[in-house]
């Protein structure tokens, strides 16, 4: 790690506290996702183990080619599956887990979005329990009340993980709600029509997907 313009003090503190998941084993729901790929590279730099659940074949293929040693477990999860989920549960009952995030989510047009990207959520914590610390992501824009397509189900599915994560952390559980910040995607660049004149001058600023 390179230290620009930085004390001693600070770069004491940093080494200090920057390897401190190692050896720790974290859950991350939704591993194959673009922001899931960042942390990942992130976790294993750190010496964490990891626990990541799937969806998609291919997108798995990406990363086991990146991952594929015995820090790393994969676990297939589809949340709209009762089946999927139980076995999912069962897997991971004897495993002791330090940290879960909670990164899935689902814009397709058939899938439950509300279901998938919130109540599932939810119900996995649930289960899960109290021991671990969890940090439930959650990109979310505005949502029109008179509209239900398929971004505002999105958006409304985002803002009820928010709120019910919210609820959780009253009850005792490690709750920490992390936002990525706003990332240049077809998503973003759909619901954001409106603005396509800045577009150009945006995507110089904000990551890209």
């Amino acid at each position: 790690m390179v230290y620009l313009n930085m004390n001693k003090k600070i770069k004491n503190i940093i080494n200090k506290n920057l390897f401190k998941l190692k050896n720790k084993t974290i859950l991350i729901v939704g591993a194959t996702s673009e922001i899931s790929f960042s942390i990942i590279e992130e976790l294993r730099y750190l010496g964490c183990n990891l626990i990541l659940s799937y969806r998609n074949e291919l997108k798995l293929k990406k990363l086991t080619s990146l991952y594929n040693d015995h820090y790393v477990k994969y676990l297939y999860l589809d949340l709209e599956n009762e089946d999927s989920f139980d076995n999912f549960i069962d897997n991971i009952k004897s495993l002791s887990i330090d940290y879960c995030i909670m990164n899935s989510a689902s814009i397709d047009v058939d899938a439950d979005i509300v279901q998938i990207n919130a109540l599932k959520i939810i119900k996995l914590i649930k289960i899960i329990g109290t021991a671990p610390s969890y940090i439930v992501t959650s990109s979310i824009s505005y949502c029109s009340k008179k509209s239900l397509n398929l971004e505002d189900k999105y958006a409304y599915s985002k803002r009820l993980l928010m709120k019910l994560s919210y609820e959780l952390a009253k009850e005792g559980f490690k709750i920490h709600l992390g936002h990525p910040g706003i990332i240049y995607t077809e998503l973003f660049k759909k619901r954001h029509n409106k603005i396509k004149l800045l577009l150009p001058v945006i995507k110089h600023i904000i990551p890209s997907k």
